[in-house]
Formats: structure tokens, C-alpha cells, sequence
């Protein structure tokens, strides 16, 4: 089956480590895949990719670990247990090493408040954010020989944006002639 890349926005965040803790250890059997559709019957014929072909990868603002954020949800709510956290402690790991500096356009300060936040993250125009964000992305598709990738934004939410054209449609962002920023979108 084809090897999947998904990227996750805010991936040391709750959500996104309790997603991968939960993959993890259903890759090592360490779960049963209870409530998951994709994996029943039903979708046998969607060719959808293995939960064993998924490779992890992802953009974080703030500093730590996946194997603190782990052990702060086994505290606060025992959601992963330390027994599972143990077991997986090498897979958490592995993702770690494909987590890049996320991007911090227009935050708010209940964002830049935060405890941990990489400052290296801010960042004051959209272009230079998304050329980063593509070669992230590039690189990550490149070095782990994926087929394809998701990207999933399990961030904290900002207060909006005031409306600009660029809302409506990528052709409105203004990108320099010289930039390396390709806009697609597939569906």
C-alpha cells in the first residue's frame, strides 16, 4: 500500500499527541481499532491507506516533547496511560524527530501568552511563512518517500482574520515574482 504522510498543525498539542499516541499503539497491537469505520467491512473498497502506512510528521509553536505531552495527559485526564506511553515511548520519538517550527502569522495574545512559545515561529508576512511551510512539507514527502500527504490543523484557534480577497480565492495572495510558493489545490 502506499506509505501517507500526515502533517499535523499543532502536533504536540493534546489532540494531536492523543492521535498519535492512539496510532502508535494500535501499530503495536497495544489496542484494539474499536470505533474506527475505516477499519470495518464498510470501506473495504475506498483503498484507503493501513493505519501501519500512515508516517507522522507536523508543525509546533511551542518547545517540549511528545513524550511530556503524553505524560501531562496521563495526568490530567489518564486519557494514555504511563503503561502505554512506555511502550510507544520509541515511536513518540520517531515523530518527534519530523516536527518543524510551526508558523505564527498574526497571533493573538492568547497564543503568544502561551507557556513554551518558540519565538523563531513569529513570523510578519504571509509569503516567507508559506515558503516555509511548503518546503516542510516538501521535505517531508521527500525524505520519507510518500505517496501522498494529509495535512490535519488541530492548532488553537485565533480570533479571525478581518476579510481580505485572498479568503475568497488563492489568486488573490500576493506572492512575488520571484517566490518558490506554488498555490495548489487538490479535492
Amino acid at each position: 500500500m502506499a506509505r501517507t504522510g500526515v502533517w499535523l498543525v499543532g502536533a504536540r498539542g493534546g489532540v494531536s499527541t492523543t492521535v498519535i499516541a492512539g496510532l502508535a499503539a494500535m501499530k503495536r497491537q497495544l489496542t484494539q481499532r474499536i470505533g474506527l469505520l475505516t477499519e470495518t467491512s464498510l470501506f473495504e473498497q475506498c483503498d484507503l491507506p493501513s493505519i501501519d502506512d500512515l508516517i507522522i510528521g507536523g508543525h509546533e509553536i511551542r518547545d517540549g516533547s511528545l513524550r511530556s505531552s503524553a505524560e501531562a495527559i496521563c495526568t490530567d485526564s489518564g486519557s494514555i496511560s504511563h503503561d502505554i506511553i512506555e511502550q510507544i515511548s520509541d515511536d513518540l520519538e520517531q515523530v518527534e524527530k519530523h516536527i518543524r517550527p510551526g508558523v505564527l502569522l498574526n497571533a493573538g495574545e492568547a497564543i503568544l501568552s502561551l507557556q513554551g512559545i518558540d519565538r523563531s515561529c513569529i513570523a510578519d508576512h504571509p509569503t516567507p511563512a508559506l515558503e516555509r511551510i511548503e518546503s516542510d512539507l516538501r521535505q517531508f514527502i521527500e525524505d520519507q518517500q510518500l505517496d501522498g500527504i494529509v495535512v490535519v490543523n488541530l492548532s488553537s484557534t485565533e480570533a479571525a482574520l478581518p476579510p481580505h480577497p485572498c479568503h475568497q480565492t488563492a489568486a488573490e495572495i500576493d506572492l512575488p515574482p520571484n517566490s518558490r510558493a506554488s498555490l495548489r489545490v487538490r479535492i
